[in-house]
Order: structure tokens, then C-alpha cells, then sequence
């Protein structure tokens, strides 16, 4: 494919200082528009360059999904050229909408990211990096379209490429802060939208903390705890979505087959479908208030 590219402007600081630059392009013949992704390799980190060269190998038809035009890498350089995804940032939507609508995206947030999850895990891809910062909103809160992106972090199982990955804390189910690859499945994705959910309505991560062993350790075994800021049949949707192992020891003094068999274990606790994640959604009511 020949394309006659140029810089429209630069995107998100963030992501310039993780990937190197990160541009929006237009197609000067078809006015179509481009995300370009590129980096000298002696400027980021092995890390961010594993995760463009993953990011790569992710490419879908849906148009809530990221497609591949190209990749591009050298000795020097290393470059990821994707279609454009308009739209707002999850965070800076949530924050236009009205309280009294809140459930009410929600619930629509949810479906639509459930039928993008099943999409990808019927291909046992999983994305394995949800948050806010990797969804799109385009359109009106009457009318709107979820868009995932950014696949750095992915797994395809059906390649068995279950290298060794750090997940970012605060997002990640125990069975990716664990490394355990071979054992993700649909609920650990689940795990994170019920995470995404949660720092929407609370504004803050539910388990936050400055001390990273401290904060490894609430994540892997500390319930999520319940927020005054959502109703309380949302509250116990998450606790549901996010159900964590109990362990009876820290995780590294166990076998590994004990580990494996908790982690079963908080699977099976979990909405293990989309289907039963939806229908349990829809059932949250709005918050009431008595004067």
C-alpha cells in the first residue's frame, strides 16, 4: 500500500515519553487519517519496544478495534503505523456526563466493551491492559462507540507466547502480577474493565498505595472495597468481577500447584461470561438518597 503521509500533530505527552513520538497523519490523496507510532531505539526502553513489537501482530475488521496498516523496524528505528481512532478519552467523557446518566452509560460502556472482549477471546487474544487511558469514546452520550486500543501488552494463547511480562499495578488481575500467562482467560480482562469501572465513579484507584510491595500485596489478596460514590448493587458487581483468590500463605511460599488451583479457584467466582456480566449489570439500580 503506497501512502502519501504528513504530520498533522503530535499525540498525548504520555505516550510520547513511553513509545518515542506518537503522531496523528493524513493520507494527502484520500484525506484519510493515520496514527504513526515511531521510536530511535536508543531512546525508550526494551520494555516499550517489546510492546510495539507486539502491538504489531494485533490487527481486526471490527472498527472498535485497532487495524495494522504497516511496521517498520531497523537497527536504528522501530515504527507502527495504525488506522486513526477519533473519539475522547474515557476519563475526559465520564467527566461531561451528567450524574444522573451515569448508570446508564455504564451499563451501555460495559455491553459494548463485552462484545469487543468476546470478539478478540473467540481468536484467544486477550488484552490483558485494560484502563481508561486505552479506550476511545466517539460520539454523543445519545449515540456513542467504545474503541479499544493499544494491544502492547496482549497475549494471543493459540501462538503459546507466554513470555514474561510486568503488568502495571492497579488494573491487573492477581494471575498477571503473578505472571501467570498460561492461565489467563475472558474473566482477567473482566477483572480490569470491573478496575475501570471502579476509577470512573470513585475518581481513584481502589487500592492504591505509594509503597509498591505494599501495593502488590493489596492487589493480589485485599477485596476491592465499596465506594459511597456508586450504588451499592454496582459496588457488588465488582467485588464480583474482581473476586481475588484466598490465599492461606504469600503466593511465593506456596507450590506452584497450589497457586494454580486459588487461581481456579477466583476464576469461577468471577462473571465467567459476557452474557452473565451484562445481565448482572443491568440489573444495578441507581442510588437512592433518603432526607
Amino acid at each position: 500500500m503506497h501512502l502519501n503521509l504528513h504530520t498533522i500533530t503530535p499525540l498525548g505527552n504520555s505516550r510520547r515519553r513511553k513509545f518515542g513520538e506518537v503522531f496523528r497523519m493524513e493520507d494527502t490523496e484520500n484525506g484519510k487519517f493515520y496514527v504513526l507510532k515511531t521510536a530511535k531505539k536508543e531512546a525508550i526502553s526494551e520494555r516499550a519496544l517489546e510492546q510495539l513489537r507486539n502491538e504489531h501482530r494485533f490487527t481486526f475488521s471490527d472498527p472498535g478495534l485497532p487495524q495494522v496498516v504497516s511496521f517498520d523496524e531497523t537497527d536504528e528505528t522501530i515504527s507502527l503505523l495504525l488506522t486513526y481512532k477519533s473519539g475522547t478519552g474515557l476519563v475526559e467523557f465520564w467527566e461531561t456526563i451528567p450524574k444522573k446518566k451515569r448508570l446508564e452509560f455504564t451499563r451501555q460502556f460495559v455491553k459494548q466493551t463485552a462484545v469487543l472482549l468476546d470478539l478478540i477471546h473467540s481468536q484467544e487474544i486477550f488484552h490483558c491492559d485494560l484502563k481508561p487511558s486505552n479506550f476511545l469514546i466517539e460520539g454523543t452520550l445519545e449515540n456513542f462507540q467504545v474503541h479499544l486500543i493499544d494491544f502492547g501488552m496482549a497475549v494471543n494463547k493459540k501462538t503459546g507466547d507466554f513470555r514474561s511480562l510486568i503488568f502495571p499495578l492497579g488494573f491487573a488481575a492477581p494471575e498477571l502480577i503473578l505472571n501467570k500467562i498460561e492461565l489467563i482467560n475472558p474473566t482477567t480482562d473482566y477483572f480490569a474493565l470491573g478496575i475501570t469501572i471502579y476509577r470512573l465513579w470513585a475518581g481513584k484507584l481502589p487500592l492504591a498505595h505509594p509503597n509498591p510491595s505494599v501495593f502488590t500485596n493489596l492487589q493480589l489478596a485485599h477485596p476491592i472495597p465499596s465506594d459511597s460514590s456508586m450504588p451499592k448493587q454496582l459496588n457488588e458487581w465488582i467485588l464480583r468481577v474482581c473476586a481475588k483468590p484466598h490465599w492461606r500463605t504469600a503466593p511465593n511460599l506456596m507450590s506452584e500447584e497450589e497457586v494454580d488451583q486459588r487461581l481456579q479457584e477466583s476464576f469461577e467466582q468471577r462473571y465467567t461470561s459476557s452474557v452473565a456480566l451484562i445481565e448482572a449489570i443491568e440489573q444495578v439500580k441507581e442510588k437512592r438518597f433518603f432526607w
